[in-house]
């Protein structure tokens, strides 16, 4: 069987994405962010500072790049993004 240019481009950029997300799918369950979303209430809400302040560490961007992993997470459908308020410093949108 034969595949069309734009038929394998697009199976290789598939490929990337599966990567992708296998790579934060991984890192989020290392530092137990699905355990810390089940472990809230069944109907809670959390923002990505409440998870982080639920993880041991010292990376002050911590924040930021756990909200970027969960808006590729909530992207591929793992989980659900419900509503959004501006940062404390006013920099930032944060998502439940």
């Amino acid at each position: 069987m034969a595949l069309h240019e734009g038929e394998v481009c697009f199976s290789i950029a598939e490929l990337q994405n599966l990567t992708f997300v296998q790579t934060v799918l991984r890192a989020a369950d290392e530092v137990k962010v699905f355990d810390i979303i089940a472990d809230a209430e069944p109907e809670a809400q959390l923002f990505t500072a409440e998870i982080v302040s639920n993880i041991p560490t010292s990376n002050p961007k911590a924040a930021e790049t756990l909200d970027r992993m969960l808006r590729s997470l909530s992207s591929y459908g793992f989980l659900m993004n419900t509503s959004s308020r501006q940062s404390q410093d006013g920099a930032r949108c944060e998502r439940t």
